[in-house]
């Protein structure tokens, strides 16, 4: 069988040219693998962010799946609780009382958190 005077083929330069190739191919396929998956990260943690999750849930959403996975798990806007109305100073000294009471802090430091409670009024 006739062979093309210009390609010697593979063989006649020897295992490096075989190696160098497919070194090559194998980097090409590593950028590609790393691409995607940061692209799948950014994606994934900016569709948590965009739908009300914390920094910290967008992130473990993004690290933890597929897209389409971590996206069935994002809190939807109606799934949030509602926050808790904030409390008044009074059940604040109620509590930091209680606390001294059950011998969880001392006198001096449920004086010194009161005093912290009433500096903010």
């Amino acid at each position: 069988m006739p062979s093309d005077p210009g390609f010697d083929g593979f063989e006649s330069h020897g295992p490096g040219l075989m190696f160098g190739f497919f070194a090559f191919v194998f980097f090409v396929l590593f950028l590609l693998a790393v691409g995607i998956a940061v692209f799948r990260v950014v994606r994934t943690r900016r569709m948590a962010l965009d739908t009300g999750a914390s920094s910290h849930d967008a992130l473990a959403l993004a690290l933890s799946g597929t897209v389409g996975t971590a996206a069935a798990y994002v809190k939807s806007p109606t799934e949030r609780p509602a926050e808790p109305a904030p409390r008044t100073a009074a059940s604040r000294i109620e509590e930091v009382r209680s606390l001294q009471q059950q011998s969880l802090i001392t006198e001096a430091q449920a004086e010194q958190r009161i005093g912290e409670i009433l500096a903010e009024i």
